[in-house]
């Protein structure tokens, strides 16, 4: 029961990762990625052999990171910069959300070939794991706004908790490690709603300066 629940928990996390690939609004990926911490939270407590205080304390973290503080500062940064939209990303959201079903695939078919210790209770958390990596990437790379890009930062982050609190559970310096790209992400989203940084982050379209210059 508590194997078919993980598993449930790492399909909603790759299915919310295509969501956002195909999203254009920019608080429904914010909500998200809330639902994303969620999942891991769940997963910090549900995971076999991670009972006791050290995965209540971790699950009590994700959320206070993953769920409330981060997504707070990001939706204030949102609505500063009236970014509510992505308009105009690099790729298509279609063509986007093609290419996180293919790495999608590709994760599948490279944890197959990945032999695992326990492969009972971990055959969807490395393919979970690499899809999370992917669609950050995507979304940090063909989206405009800064507020998607990090969005993809804080999904990309989720791929390495996913790695580090749970493939890696027996190494507890490692868990601890995991949370650290989160003092990142809080440090973009405080420069992003920073008054002095909104000019930097509010910048045209580099297509559209191009064209302005060619005429």
């Amino acid at each position: 029961m508590i194997a078919q629940l993980c598993d449930a928990l790492f399909i909603a996390l790759m299915l919310l990762n295509l969501l956002m690939l195909g999203s254009n609004r920019t608080l429904r990926m914010l909500n998200c990625i809330r639902l994303q911490g969620v999942s891991l939270a769940l997963l910090c407590l549900l995971w076999p052999g991670s009972a006791g205080m050290r995965a209540i304390l971790l699950a009590v973290a994700v959320i206070a990171l993953k769920v409330l503080f981060l997504p707070h500062l990001l939706s204030k940064a949102i609505r500063i910069l009236k970014a509510r939209y992505e308009n105009k990303p690099y790729l298509g959201f279609g063509a986007t959300m093609f290419w996180g079903a293919v790495g999608t695939t590709i994760a599948f078919l490279l944890s197959d070939a990945w032999p695992l210790q326990d492969e009972s209770h971990q055959n969807l958390l490395l393919p979970t794991s690499l899809t999370c990596f992917w669609c950050g990437f995507l979304l940090m790379t063909v989206r405009l706004k800064p507020a998607s890009q990090l969005m993809g930062f804080f999904v990309f982050d989720n791929g390495l908790f996913l790695w580090a609190a749970l493939m890696l559970s027996d190494k507890p310096c490692l868990v601890g490690y995991c949370l650290l790209p989160n003092l990142f992400l809080t440090l973009l989203a405080w420069g992003i709603r920073h008054p002095r940084l909104q000019g930097v982050f509010a910048l045209m379209d580099p297509r559209d300066q191009t064209q302005s210059k060619e005429e």
